[in-house]
């Protein structure tokens, strides 16, 4: 189902998203309410132009926002200025890049995660997500501290001692995305 959304009052985009975030707490129920079970949506909003002849452009943005939603489990993110970091393999032109910009990145970790059936990728994931929060990663990742210590410690083994370092790190996370949204979870 596509929907077109036009509004000819001026408001905060604040304002206009959260009004589009109850639209589907709604719709998500009514669907829900219809078909008296759990169903599936995935939706994804373009960002807000300020003319119609700019609305293609702001389609192409919304089935972008829908494609990154199907690739990642449990993902909210309904409007594309929140992609973030996804919105850049959509974009990124040369396909063999992306597969060398993961291998350069994280390889060693996908091939250690391949060989032992172990999870440093997710876990590098969860921990960097959490600020290097060392509680809240093992937290989400359900595991122990001293599992989570373990396994840090076998990621700075491989990628080496400045893996957190500002610029070393933003590539890392940039390599766990792309990795993430080319149809492969992480772990």
């Amino acid at each position: 189902m596509y929907v077109l959304c036009i509004t000819k009052k001026k408001g905060s985009l604040k304002t206009i998203k959260n009004q589009l975030e109850a639209f589907i707490i709604q719709f998500q129920q009514a669907l829900v309410h219809m078909f008296e079970e759990q169903v599936k949506t995935v939706i994804g909003f373009g960002q807000a132009k300020e003319m119609l002849i700019l609305a293609k452009e702001s389609f192409e943005e919304a089935e972008e926002t829908v494609k990154v939603n199907q690739s990642l489990p449990h993902s909210s993110r309904f409007f594309y200025e929140d992609l973030g970091l996804y919105q850049l393999p959509l974009k990124i032109k040369n396909t063999a890049f992306i597969p060398s910009f993961i291998t350069a990145h994280i390889g060693p970790l996908l091939d250690y995660d391949e060989q032992n059936n172990s999870q440093l990728v997710e876990t590098l994931r969860i921990y960097l997500k959490h600020m290097g929060s060392k509680q809240l990663a093992a937290q989400e990742l359900f595991i122990h501290r001293q599992t989570l210590y373990h396994r840090l410690e076998k990621c700075k083994e491989l990628l080496g001692d400045n893996y957190v370092e500002p610029e070393k790190r933003l590539c890392i996370e940039a390599a766990i995305t792309f990795y993430t949204f080319s149809g492969r979870e992480p772990g």
